[in-house]
């Protein structure tokens, strides 16, 4: 795997079009992950998210009432 990772195969090779086609339905399918990780997030009440990208890292921000922290303390 860390070969083709490394070193893919290029056009005109019998294995490119596979390549090309696994690679790319390997980025639609994280992609729509990463989108429907922002938009749930986005939905809950009191928790804001950036878009996620990348390796998939969700960094969502809380805001918990007053009455809720009063009680943690």
């Amino acid at each position: 795997m860390i070969g083709t990772i490394c070193n893919p195969p290029k056009p005109g090779e019998p294995s490119y079009e596979l390549f090309l086609t696994e690679r790319d339905t390997v980025l639609r399918d994280l992609a729509e992950k990463a989108k429907l990780t922002t938009e749930t997030l986005n939905s809950l009440e009191g928790v804001s998210c950036n878009a996620v990208q990348g390796a998939m890292y969700a960094f969502p921000s809380l805001k918990l009432p007053e009455k809720a922290i009063q009680k943690a303390k």
